[in-house]
């Protein structure tokens, strides 16, 4: 009996269909990684902050107040905390989430305008957990949150309960007490680590929402903790009264035409235009390339 050819080649073919799975599973990696197609990523050719300094200084909270199971409280300067999701309270003179809701939890305060910016301090990072801008209810917002493991912070935004991953900050600083930022004009979003901003982005989404806050991810999420918390709303410029332009009245035109002509007699009893005071305007200090972003006033 001829002896059973054995098959031959079979090496190349299998080094073959490994060079596939490998440029498969890439193509995949980068289809899940990459931003959604209708946010567009801020180019050499459009607005692009990356590497700027950013800090921001306003209306502050540091939580430095009594131990609190049940709620965040009103901060010295007013601040008034407000818990969407989850139980949140001050331990040990930091912000917490004490019982995390299903899903996510946040924790919001009123910016006064939908631009501006929010920075915290991230005491005790956790997979997650970071910042809420543009926020309008559990099911509209923008977020930035801790990634750890990969080393960076991830940008989404929630759409009618729909999120969806924007960006990323590329590698960055996720170590406990490190500061996170977000700067808001117009559709323009920047996202500061550490005081450097790591990515702009430009999308209207939620262009109207003017919360900012806290989240965290996950209903065993008891481990962030928050500290150092700042906003400050740029100013909204003020409104010029209308122009009074009198009382129209019809007289006769030349007696050539048919046509009347249309005279303006002043009105004398008009009201007084009201003050058009500004409010204070937001302000940029560059000094030692930062920026800062005061409280309005």
């Amino acid at each position: 009996m001829p002896p059973t050819p054995q098959p031959r080649g079979q090496l190349p073919v299998y080094l073959g269909v490994g060079v596939v799975l490998l440029l498969l599973g890439a193509v995949l990696g980068y289809q899940v990684r990459r931003p959604a197609h209708h946010t567009t990523i801020t180019s050499s050719s459009k607005v692009n902050n990356e590497g700027e300094d950013l800090s921001v200084t306003g209306v502050s909270d540091s939580f430095d107040r009594p131990d609190d199971p049940s709620s965040l409280g009103t901060s010295p300067t007013g601040m008034m905390w407000r818990a969407d999701a989850g139980t949140w309270g001050i331990v040990g003179g930091q912000a917490a989430p004490l019982v995390p809701a299903p899903g996510h939890s946040f924790a919001v305060v009123p910016l006064g305008n939908s631009d501006g910016a929010v920075q915290v301090q991230m005491a005790k990072v956790a997979d997650g957990a970071g910042l809420v801008f543009r926020y309008q209810d559990p099911r509209n917002y923008w977020a930035v949150t801790a990634a750890p493991y990969y080393a960076t912070w991830v940008v989404s935004r929630t759409v009618d309960a729909r999120t969806q991953v924007v960006a990323n900050t590329g590698l960055s600083a996720t170590h406990d007490g490190t500061t996170l930022a977000v700067r808001m004009t117009g559709d323009v979003i920047d996202v500061a680590v550490e005081a450097g901003v790591r990515k702009t982005i430009s999308d209207g989404a939620l262009l109207h929402s003017s919360m900012v806050g806290l989240m965290v991810s996950g209903i065993s999420s008891t481990a962030p903790r928050f500290d150092d918390f700042e906003m400050a709303a740029v100013a909204s410029p003020p409104v010029s009264p209308p122009t009074d332009l009198g009382t129209s009245t019809t007289v006769p035109g030349d007696a050539s035409t048919t046509t009347p002509t249309t005279q303006v007699v002043p009105d004398t009893t008009a009201v007084p235009a009201p003050s058009t005071a500004p409010r204070a305007p937001l302000t940029t200090n560059r000094t030692g390339g930062r920026r800062s972003l005061p409280p309005p006033g």
